[in-house]
This record gives C-alpha cells, structure tokens and sequence, in this order.
C-alpha cells in the first residue's frame, strides 16, 4: 500500500469517527432529554402522594442502619482490645461492650464479654506524680491511700494517693532515708537510714518511737518489716543480727544471731513466726522462744526479698538467679518461677493469693498466676510496689517518673488446674452429670434434618438444644462431642467444637446464650457441672478449667448482658415504600418507545464506531511497523555501502602488500641459503619469516572485506570450535580471567568454515579481554534455539533452528552512545594506554557475519558487563 492510500484512509477514518461522534451525541442528547422529561412529569404526578411516607420510612432506615452500624463498631472495638497486648484492654473492652449492650443485647456480645472477663489486666488509675531527682524510691501504705518517699538529704514526706496532696513532713535526720515500710494499721513508719540506723515513727502524734543504730549495710527493702497486727517491728541491725521491737514502747523483745549473708525478714500471718534469708536459704523462727519452725530448702542464688500469701502456707522469694521460689509451709517443699533474666528484688501476693507481682533488674515487672506460674502481664520499665487490701489496686513506680496505681482486674471466675490423674478422656454421645442421687447419664440424639440435638433432662423431659454447627457428617448418633448438664437441670454444656464449649439455658426450645473459648491447651475431652454449680472442662492434656457461672453472671450483669437478660432479633431493614405506577400511559408509552430507539440508534452507532476505531488501530499500526522496516533496511544498506567501500580500499591494499611480502621472503630464503652455518644469522633470518607470515595473516584479513567465505563448504561442530579456540589461548592471556563454558554438546553441526567461525571468536574473546583489561570473569555458551527474538543489530538469515554463540564479560559494558557503531571500521573506544585499538576486530566479526548469514545481538547486562550473542542458522 502506497503512502498517499495510507494518508487518503487515514482521512476516511478520521470522518467517519467525526460522523458517529455527532450521531452517538444527538442519540445521548435524544435519551437524556426523554429521561428527564420522565422524571419530572413522575415528580410534578407523584410527589404529594408518596413524599411524606418515603421521607419517614427513609430516616427510620437510616437510624436503624447507623444503630447496627454503631453496634458493630461496638463490637469489633472489643475484639481489638482483646486481641491486643496493651494494659487496660480488659476495661476498654468491656466499656465498648456495655455501649452496644444498650443499643441491643445479643449471645455474640455476650460471648466477647466472656472472653475479656476471662483476662487479667491492669489499668492506670490515677495520674502519675513525678518526684524530685532526688528523691530516692517511694513506698505505699497497705491500702495505696498514701505513700512516703525521701526528697534527697534528711527529709521524708507523705502524700495523699489520690490528689497527691502533702500530708506530712519529717527532716530531722542526718542521713537520707533509704529503705521504708508503713505498719499494717498505717500508724507508723519506718525506715532505715544511709548510715544504717533505724528509725520508727507513729504518724498521727509525729513522734519517734524507736532509735536504733546499725551498721551501714546495702540490704534491700526487705530488712524491714512490721507484724501484721502493727505490734511488733523487725529489722537488720548488723550484717548477721536482726533485732525485733515491741510497739508502742519500742523495747527490745527478741533479737537473733544470724547468718553473715543476712538479707530480708518477713513476719508470718500468725505475727509470732519470723521468716529470715540468709544468703540461699530462709529459715522461719518463733519470735517469743526463739526456736527454729521451718528452714526451706536451699535456693540457687540469694534470696533478696520475702512474702507471705495472706493464709500463711505459701512464702514468695525473690532470688539473686533471676527465679521466684514459692516455699510450701506444710510441706517445705519449693516450686520456681521463671521468666526474669536478672536478680529479682521484689515480690508481693495480693489478699486472695492468686495473684502475684514481682520486679526485677531486668527492668521489667511482672504479674503471675502462682497457681500454675504462668505470666499474666510483663510490664517493662516499671517497679511494681504492693495490692492494696482489696485486691483492686497496685501501686507501681516507673523508673526516673515518678509514681502511679492501677486498677487490677482478675480473671473472674476460673481457676486452672494441672490433672495428674486424668482417667479416659475419650467423648462419647453419652456424657455423665452429677444429680441428687449421683451419677446419672445425659443421652443426647441429633434430629436429622432439623439441625438440633435431643437431650434427655433430670427430670425425663426432652431438651431440644440448637447447636451453632450442625450434626457432624456422619449423622445419627455418630458424633464426637463433650456434653454436661448442672443438677437442677438449667444449665446445659456443649462442646460443638475442639476448643469451643457452647452454654445454653434448659428449656424446651433451648437456645444459645454464650460461648466459651477453651484457653487450656489441647482439647476440650470432658465437661461437668460440680455441686458449687462450676462448669469444669478438662483437656486431652491434662489441664482442666473452672467457669463459676454465678459470679460471670453478675459481671455480666452490670454490662446488660446477664444471663437471663432478654435478647432481642436484629431489627429487619425498612422497606422503602413502592414507588406507585405513573399517570398517562400514552405519554409513558411514548417515553418508552423514544428511550428504546435511542437506545438501539446508539448501540449501532457505537458498534460501527468501534469498528472504525478498530480499523484505524490496525493501519496505523501497519505504518509503524513499515516505518521500522524501512528505517532498519536504510541502515544495513548503509552499513553494506560502508563495508564495500572499506574491501575495495582494502583489496588493492592488500594485493601491493603482498606483493612486497613476496619480495622480503624470497630475498630473506636467498639470504638464509648464503649464510648457513651462522646461527646468529640464521635466528635472525627466522624472525623475519615469522614476521612475513604475520604480515600474510593480516592480508588475509583485509581481503575478507571485499571477498565471500574464502574457505571451502563444509560443516564444523560449535562445540568443538570453542574449545579448539581456548586451547590456543596462551596462559599469559587467561592469567587473570576467569574464564567459564557452558557447551551443550547435543548441538548439531553447522554449514559454517571452521577458520571463519574460529576468527569470529578470537575476534570477540580479544574485545572482551581488552574490555575487563585482562581481569575478569568470561562466559561462553553454546545452545540451540528454536527461534529468534530481540533486537539485532545483524538479523540472521531464516532458518527453523539456530544454534545460539553467546559471550558474557564483566568489564564496563557498551557505552549507550558507541553502541550503533561499535562494528564500524576504525571506530574504537580503546583510546589510551600502550596499544590503543585499532577499531577492525569487531567490524571483522560483522562482515564475516554478513557473509555467512549469521546474527548478531548486543546487550549490557543488568549489574555489569556486556553480552555478544552470534546467531547461527541451522539449515
């Protein structure tokens, strides 16, 4: 197709797609004209009959929308808290729970409360109150309403907990305070000073009721203590003496020679018994006779600090190895805590004794489970201080900050356990439950076809219980699932899935009320009601988990979510009223009528639009592609002009050059002759005949430009070529190149001279070489291919295979700005240093490339280098 037909339909395509442009617009105008004619003739019928319906059904979907909109952010801001490690997320998350339990209760919040009350968090309380750089570390009373601390120097004082108001003030001691301890009651305070003194002081008159002088001594804050009944007061006095006080008096009622790694001292419950460390061990004394009641075993590390649980049988001491040991007073037997890296200074129970708070030079605290010595919360950069008597509070110090408190929240109702003897724990359809006469069994048949499960109650009524999750696959009573009920018959207990247990309160159309999530690990394998009314769940690993209904009901309770609160359906969507059917049918006739052949007019004008548009794609595509032919053909003709111009000069330079070469070697073997038997001579006579050779070598180089193959027809093997041509590389040249071939050895012969292929590659191992300047890494590949891609700069003649000649080096690569004429003649980049180049290797390897109908492809490689890659036809 010529140029001019090419421009001539260009401009029958450019009016057509003008022609469908203004028809596709007429037709768009015609429809929207008629669709708005439509809508307002509907308004102006309509509007009076319909408007006050449709605006109150529309706000009352709107308000139920953004209800259960709200409700589920509710939701899903729960699940979050929960999920996250953050302190307070237990009461953030209940907080989001009560707020959507007002907007409407429902098993699904009631499940995630559960959940949430089943962790133990810690919330700031109060605002924290940074103290001097000075003061040194403060302490609390037993109830967390004060706290007392030394400003630096010889002053104490006392703040108020809440409002950290100053309550009173003390600044008559000669050194500054370092370790202190309220009484039980709150009545006194004491403390041990820089210089070792001991001093005790009764807080509501202000006056000092015990003085007693010390060695200096670096003990912790445990070389103190009051009796809980505030009666008595024990201290260190010396490094292996402790000296107990009767208060108010403040006479000395008994003092004990100890060991001379003395540490801590700590009064029993009882307020008769006295617990002392002593480097690795604690022994406990009775403070009236003085006698031994208990030694524990020997720890690992020194004990630093000592705390009894409120009933008296469990001793918490903190150890210089980083463990907690908890002594058995009726046993004197020890368990150990681990989870801190450095030596633990403090330990405290709470008044339950299930919860248990520690600190270490690891700077973290911690709060444990001493039932089963699992970490609850680790809180780093803090020291955790004491409960209050509540149980509802712990004060806290964070480094370098000041001081703080908490709200705790205790896992509420459950408590785990450690089963030593679990007998079977394989489920069956028929589980046990504990009634009034004993053991009695709860039979369970699915319904096929309703989903629900059959249960036989206490009483030999039929339960009907509508689990989540349906029967399991196998129908019938085929099925593998824990199942108990309480003795009155209102509770009842599923679990639907491995780690799921489902509750539902009895009734003849039982429904779910909650879920419990399984926390222990395995799987739930037995569930049982015990005559506290406790659910107990236990595990295929010997774990089992208490849920005391009573007291999660009363938690609930206060959120809305209690257990015989009401839950209502989700409230349905509103309809929108029906929009009524329009007046005068003719003009709707009509309307419809006009839009339908709109409609049709444009969709074949659009058909026929595309098509044009399709059809000016593919020609304008077609003039590319000419347009890239034509300029890739300019430049081969081009480059060939070059080429010949270049063997004409060379052929009659070459032909005089040879003559002369001719001349110098008949001369040189005449001159041989004359003067044999001179070997001086006859050396030197040989160094000319080499020297002609080359000079013949070069000659025949500079006729390849003007000539065809000068080698015979034939056919050489690729492989064998490359590795024939490696083999006449001197070790000088490979001394620092790396040089790697990757030869498929399956490659078929080619219709190719071996010289001619074997000068090609001298050709391009010389350029790389000179281009890493003989330092490097060389790779050689010899591969076939089923066809040829890319962009060539010599495009190979047509063949169905080609064996592939490709050569990788790691020098600088091809300069973008040299690449379209590395092949001319002359042309070089090698400019400076002893031997610049001469510019003819790769314009031989091109024109004996063209001569054979090879290809040939330049690249630069991603990280570094250049890649040649020879086209070899296979015919």
């Amino acid at each position: 197709m010529s140029s001019v037909a090419i421009e001539a339909q260009r401009e029958r395509l450019r009016r057509t797609l003008m022609r469908a442009n203004t028809a596709a617009l007429v037709v768009l105008s015609v429809l929207i004209g008629l669709a708005v004619g439509l809508v307002a003739y509907a308004m102006r019928a309509e509007i009076e009959s319909r408007g006050a319906r449709q605006r109150a059904i529309e706000a009352e979907a709107e308000r139920r929308s953004d209800r259960e909109r709200l409700w589920r952010s509710y939701l899903e801001r729960a699940r979050v808290e929960r999920q996250s490690a953050r302190l307070g997320r237990r009461f953030q998350g209940l907080d989001a729970l009560a707020e959507a339990a007002r907007i409407r209760p429902s098993a699904e919040l009631r499940s995630e409360a559960l959940a949430l009350l089943f962790l133990t968090d810690l919330e700031e309380e109060m605002p924290l109150h940074r103290l001097g750089p000075r003061s040194l570390v403060p302490v609390y009373d037993l109830d967390l309403e004060r706290y007392a601390f030394s400003e630096g120097g010889g002053r104490v004082v006392i703040h108020a907990a809440d409002d950290h108001r100053l309550l009173a003030g003390f600044d008559e001691f000669p050194a500054a305070p370092v370790w202190m301890r309220f009484s039980g009651d709150g009545r006194y305070l004491g403390a041990r000073l820089a210089d070792g003194a001991i001093r005790v002081w009764e807080l509501i008159q202000g006056t000092e009721v015990i003085r007693a002088e010390g060695d200096f001594y670096l003990s912790p804050d445990g070389a103190l203590d009051f009796s809980p009944d505030s009666g008595r007061f024990a201290a260190l006095v010396q490094g292996d003496r402790v000296r107990v006080f009767g208060l108010p008096e403040g006479e000395v009622v008994r003092e004990f020679e100890c060991g001379p790694e003395l540490h801590g001292v700590r009064f029993h419950p009882d307020n008769r018994s006295l617990a002392m460390s002593e480097g690795n061990r604690v022994v406990v004394r009775d403070v009236e006779s003085g006698e031994t009641w208990i030694e524990f075993p020997r720890a690992e590390g020194a004990i630093n600090k000592m705390h009894w649980s409120t009933d008296g049988r469990t001793l918490a001491a903190a150890c210089t190895d980083g463990l907690i040991y908890l002594f058995d007073a009726e046993s004197g037997r020890a368990r150990e805590l681990s989870g801190h890296d450095a030596s633990v200074t403090h330990v405290a129970f709470n008044t339950r004794g299930d919860l248990l708070v520690s600190y270490s030079f690891d700077g973290t605290a911690r709060l444990w489970n001493p039932g089963t010595g699992e970490t609850l919360v680790s809180i780093p950069n803090l020291i955790a201080t004491i409960f209050s008597r509540d149980d509802r509070r712990l004060g806290f110090v964070r480094r370098n900050d000041g001081i703080g408190r908490w709200r705790v929240a205790r896992a509420t109702g459950r408590r785990r356990i450690a089963l030593t003897n679990l007998a079977d724990t394989s489920m069956s359809a028929a589980r046990s439950w504990s009634g009034p006469s004993g053991r009695a069994s709860v039979e369970a048949t699915w319904l096929m076809g309703e989903g629900m499960l059959l249960v036989e109650g206490p009483g030999g009524e039929e339960i009907r219980v509508r689990p989540l999750n349906g029967p399991a696959p196998g129908g019938g009573d085929d099925w593998n699932r824990a199942l108990a009920m309480d003795r009155r018959g209102h509770w009842l207990a599923l679990a639907s899935e491995p780690r799921r247990i489902e509750l539902f309160r009895a009734g003849l159309e039982t429904e779910n009320v909650a879920a419990l999530s399984w926390p222990g690990d395995g799987e739930v394998a037995t569930l049982r009601f015990d005559g506290r009314n406790l659910l107990v769940a236990e595990g295929t690993l010997g774990t089992a988990v208490e849920w005391d209904l009573a007291e999660l009901g009363g938690e609930l309770e206060s959120l809305g979510l209690g257990w015989d609160a009401p839950i209502p359906e989700p409230e349905p969507p509103a309809l929108l009223a029906e929009a009524p059917m329009l007046g005068h049918s003719v003009f709707i006739l009509l309307a419809v009528f006009g839009v339908g052949a709109a409609c049709v007019a444009g969709f074949v004008t659009l058909r026929r639009h595309r098509r044009q548009i399709h059809g000016l794609a593919r020609l304008e595509a077609l003039v590319a592609r000419r347009g890239r032919e034509l300029d890739l053909a300019r430049n081969e003709i081009v480059h060939s002009q070059k080429m010949k111009a270049l063997g004409t000069l060379a052929a009659g330079i070459a032909h005089d050059f040879n003559n002369l070469l001719s001349i110098i070697r008949m001369a040189n073997r005449l001159a041989a002759r004359e003067t044999r038997g001179r070997s001086e001579v006859q050396e030197n006579l040989r160094t000319i005949e080499q020297a002609v050779e080359q000079g013949k070598h070069v000659v025949r180089s500079m006729l390849g430009y003007s000539r065809g193959s000068l080698s015979e027809d034939g056919a050489c093997s690729v492989v064998e070529v490359v590795e024939d041509t490696v083999s006449l590389l001197s070790r000088q040249f490979l001394s620092g190149i790396e040089l790697v071939l990757e030869l498929d050895r399956e490659t078929p012969r080619v219709a190719m001279a071996a010289d001619r292929l074997e000068q090609v590659l001298l050709n391009l191992i010389v350029n790389a070489a000179e281009a890493m300047e003989g330092r490097g890494r060389l790779r050689i590949g010899v591969r076939m291919r089923d066809h040829h891609s890319g962009r060539w700069v010599l495009r190979p003649e047509s063949a169905g295979r080609f064996v592939e000649l490709s050569l990788t080096d790691s020098g600088p690569g091809v300069p973008p700005e040299a690449r379209a004429r590395i092949f001319e003649p002359f042309f070089t980049t090698k400019t400076s240093g002893a031997t610049p180049g001469t510019g003819l290797g790769l314009s031989t390897v091109y024109t004996i490339a063209r001569q054979e109908g090879l290809g040939i492809r330049v690249e630069n490689l991603p990280d570094k280098g250049a890649l040649f890659l020879i086209g070899i036809p296979i015919p």
